[in-house]
């Protein structure tokens, strides 16, 4: 049975004064659980973004070492030598391939580093010389 004071005069319920307080309560303590969940699951997104980049990152240094390595390998100055010379036909020059030029850069008013090298004949070939 319900008593006299809790109807008003249009017959609907009467609540408790602090019915309403406790409410907002309950919407805050949901509000602020929402918030802690929303803030712990940004806290592991973060953490997981964090340790792919720490993955990216040593997959990079360790590409850079061995881009570094080869690098070294490309500079060899054996292996350019090998390949000048195999590959392009090159050879070191002789003193007498050294022109020096004037600061024109004319090599005819230049002087002849050294003098040229005596041309010996090709053998069997008559008029033909052997640089």
């Amino acid at each position: 049975m319900i008593g006299k004071n809790s109807v008003n005069e249009t017959g609907a319920r009467k609540r408790h004064p602090a019915h309403g307080m406790l409410m907002l309560l309950l919407l805050l303590v949901t509000l602020a659980a929402l918030g802690h969940v929303a803030i712990n699951l940004k806290k592991l997104e973060m953490g997981l973004a964090l340790g792919q980049a720490r993955a990216e990152k040593t997959r990079l240094l360790e590409k850079k070492r061995r881009l570094a390595l080869e690098i070294g390998v490309l500079k060899d100055p054996g292996r350019i030598v090998a390949i000048a010379q195999e590959k392009l036909g090159l050879r070191p020059p002789r003193t007498d391939d050294i022109v020096a030029l004037d600061e024109l850069g004319d090599p005819e008013r230049g002087r002849r580093l050294a003098p040229p090298a005596e041309k010996t004949p090709v053998e069997g070939t008559p008029g033909k010389e052997h640089p």
